[in-house]
């Protein structure tokens, strides 16, 4: 089955709240038997281009320098947000499709995934695909995906037990995890899981956890903290950047000073 063509508005790249009621109607027709993730929970992805994220099921856009929220209308909550090559994309489980947030139109059928790379989308069933809905491979993790980092030519991959990576045919389990650890990042001795949302950026660790973010040294010395309402945490080109809870949107330089010339 295609999808539908012509559902781009003209102004701004946003999706037309009109044709959305078709959207939504379409894919309620398509939708697929396999079990569909977890959604509703907050979601986030960075890129140099900027945030995208998910509250409560609402999705919302930040582009840099200015890092302005806007809501990006869905007909449904995402399961998975992704950026590649520059385009922010975003995963709807109850249909099994993947549609893309700016630019060209492209909506792409490949049934629920769990999570998203910068290189490749992970299915529910195992089957990992790229952005145009290729078949890459299939992966026996035994748990879904929940975060995946794509990084010099391998992927980490973090289900609700183990720490994972892969490259190429080759898997290997790097860590055993709890399923409380729910984020993933990469420190300067390789991938590790954490249970609050982590950022290691130029050697030092941010930590956020009961709504403030912390500056740590690699040894874990506590240098300086600042207290936000942010619910997740990213890098953002040269900025760290915390966002909800909603549309709110904070960013800071390396010594958590707030960034100037961002939204506030």
């Amino acid at each position: 089955m295609e999808a539908p063509r012509g559902f781009r508005s003209g102004g701004g790249g946003r999706w037309n709240p009109a044709l959305l009621g078709l959207l939504a109607l379409w894919l309620g027709g398509c939708a697929l038997q396999a079990q569909a993730p977890e959604t509703g929970l907050p979601l986030a992805a960075f890129s140099p281009r900027g945030a995208l994220w998910s509250w409560k099921g609402r999705v919302y856009l930040a582009l840099a320098p200015g890092l302005r929220a806007e809501p990006i209308g869905l007909p449904g909550p995402p399961s998975a947000l992704g950026w590649n090559t520059g385009e922010p994309w975003a995963a709807l489980p109850a249909s099994g499709w993947l549609i893309s947030l700016l630019g060209p139109s492209q909506v792409v059928r490949i049934g629920p995934a769990s999570a998203m790379s910068a290189q490749a989308v992970y299915l529910a069933d195992g089957a990992v695909v790229g952005y145009q809905g290729e078949l890459l491979g299939r992966l026996e993790l035994h748990a879904p995906v929940r975060q995946a980092i794509w990084s010099g030519g391998t992927s980490y991959l973090l289900t609700a037990h183990h720490l994972w990576a892969e490259r190429g045919s080759l898997l290997a389990v790097l860590a055993k995890t709890s399923p409380a650890d729910r984020f993933l990042a990469l420190s300067p001795s390789g991938p590790a899981a954490y249970r609050h949302p982590t950022v290691w950026w130029d050697g030092f660790r941010y930590s956020l956890q009961h709504r403030k973010v912390n500056m740590y040294t690699p040894g874990g010395r506590l240098l300086r903290g600042r207290r936000t309402g942010a619910g997740l945490l990213g890098l953002v080109g040269n900025l760290l950047v915390g966002i909800g809870p909603g549309a709110q949107i904070r960013a800071w330089s390396a010594e958590l000073r707030r960034a100037e010339g961002t939204a506030r």
